[in-house]
């Protein structure tokens, strides 16, 4: 496959700043307050190729200055890193696919669980250091197949983790019918 590229577009709410961050080294800020429910940041386009294209240097991108995004299988997207970027993890977040999922207020830092949005099986950040009272203490790329995350944030996960969602559901279903036919 050839790579391809779609434009790509970025906007973030006039009241998010980029901050020192207690969390991992820069964070996202509220400078007011904002209501649950209110779109925080909308990225979309960029750099679309598989990891074929990546390993035979069909995409020549400086690494360090995108954020990875996995649309399927074996397909991402490369956007430029802006402030959507210095989102940090929590095991309790306020932000789910760019959306405020309660009350924010002024000086808080805008979070969100990687579990809705990561599904590498290599991904892992130890220890996390989010601080909440939900902390699971490390985070890792099959973080979306805790069942309690699933019903914590269904209807927030990325498309791609929700194909691999209803697949993982399919499956159990199968071997549960399985075993009621034996």
């Amino acid at each position: 496959m050839q790579y391809r590229s779609m434009p790509v577009t970025m906007w973030f709410d006039v009241r998010l700043v980029m901050r020192p961050s207690p969390i991992h080294g820069i964070g996202v800020f509220a400078t007011h307050p904002i209501q649950a429910g209110t779109r925080l940041m909308e990225v979309s386009g960029g750099v679309v190729y598989t990891s074929a294209d990546w390993r035979t240097g069909k995409v020549l991108l400086a690494a360090e200055m995108y954020n990875e995004g996995q649309l399927d299988t074996d397909l991402f997207i490369a956007t430029p890193k802006a402030i959507d970027y210095y989102v940090n993890h929590s095991c309790d977040p306020n932000m789910l696919s760019c959306i405020a999922q309660h009350d924010i207020q002024e000086g808080e830092e805008i979070t969100t669980d990687f579990a809705y949005c990561e599904a590498s099986p290599d991904y892992l950040l130890e220890p996390c250091a989010c601080g909440s009272a939900l902390c699971r203490g490390r985070v890792t790329g099959n973080d979306w197949q805790i069942p309690e995350l699933q019903e914590r944030y269904q209807g927030h996960f990325t498309p791609y983790i929700e194909r691999l969602i209803r697949t993982a559901s399919l499956n159990l279903n199968d071997c549960a019918s399985f075993k009621a036919s034996c």
